[in-house]
């Protein structure tokens, strides 16, 4: 009964761990592209500010595009004759840069070999910086209030009892 009461608490536990941990890494991948083929790889929605930052290391030189949802379509429409990207790394062997999001949506990375003849072999590792937006200038206030000006209030208000607490002591120590 012991052990089943253990499984049943680590499993518990490791759900409770994967819902508040944020995995940020979407892709750690290695493919072999033969010619005139592209994989691709795409990301949860983003928002506004949030990053790719986006690493490639292949054993020739590969195109690499970032894409929204239409522009992939387009691609995958076309056949893969597209010219229409958000942002394109031409004739590259390694890689590591960051792609800004400008708008909210899902985006998609796309490595493309554009050789006639020969495969390639492609590591890529894609990961998410999520942007928080920082303190409000409103919040400003309400922070200085509760950490400063409010524990000078509590001090004050403690010390003031202390002292009435010990006079009336004092006087019932004079009357006895």
């Amino acid at each position: 009964m012991k052990n089943k009461k253990m499984i049943f608490g680590i499993i518990a536990f490791l759900f409770a761990i994967t819902g508040i941990c944020s995995i940020q890494n979407v892709s750690a991948d290695t493919s072999n592209l033969p010619p005139l083929t592209y994989v691709y790889y795409y990301t949860s929605t983003l928002e506004y500010r949030d990053t790719l930052w986006i690493t490639v290391d292949s054993n020739d030189a590969v195109n690499v595009y970032v894409m929204n949802d239409e522009q992939f379509d387009t691609l995958q429409d076309s056949g893969g004759l597209t010219w229409d990207y958000c942002k394109r790394w031409r004739d590259i062997i390694y890689l590591h840069d960051s792609f800004d999001v400008v708008e909210d949506g899902m985006y998609y990375v796309v490595v493309y070999n554009k050789d006639i003849l020969f495969d390639r072999t492609v590591d890529t590792d894609i990961v998410i910086s999520r942007y928080y937006p920082p303190v409000k200038e409103d919040n400003y206030f309400l922070g200085i209030f509760l950490f400063i000006i409010l524990p000078i209030i509590a001090g004050v208000v403690i010390v003031v009892v202390l002292i009435i607490r010990h006079k009336k002591k004092a006087k019932f120590q004079v009357i006895k």
